[in-house]
């Protein structure tokens, strides 16, 4: 996987490194995001949260060690990175994405897949309920 939790749309922030695999994950991805046109169409929050409902992975990887700021989702030679040194491991797919928002600053609630998602009862967006340690090496 890429490192990056922070990607763009269309120069939005977004953090969805759970729930959403990189583009050469296609197989885990399914049908449902083949299409780049309909993803877009039928509302990339809405995809994104029933794309977790066909993939059920038992640990979940967000990679923060080098983020992307700016140039998103790709980069370029103007993109700006930040290096935090931080992964996330957690085996729910939803709690992952809603600790790396809060990890960035922003909270799980200005995320609609975040939200979708825990209401599909994929996992908690509810961090508080959670025994997140830190462990620092």
């Amino acid at each position: 996987m890429e490192s990056g939790a922070i990607r763009g749309k269309h120069g939005t922030p977004r953090v969805e490194r759970g729930v959403i695999r990189d583009r050469r994950d296609r197989k885990a991805r399914g049908p449902a995001t083949r299409d780049r046109e309909e993803f877009h169409f039928k509302g990339l929050d809405a995809c994104i949260a029933d794309v977790a409902l066909a993939v059920r992975p038992t640990l979940n990887v967000v990679d923060a060690s080098r983020v992307m700021l700016t140039g998103g989702p790709r980069g370029n030679g103007g993109s700006r990175y930040a290096e935090l040194g931080m992964q996330i491991l957690c085996p729910d797919i939803v709690a992952a994405d809603a600790a790396a928002a809060k990890a960035f600053g922003a909270s799980p609630g200005s995320f609609e897949y975040i939200g979708r998602a825990a209401a599909l009862k994929l996992g908690t967006d509810d961090l508080d309920s959670l025994d997140i340690r830190r462990i620092v090496l």
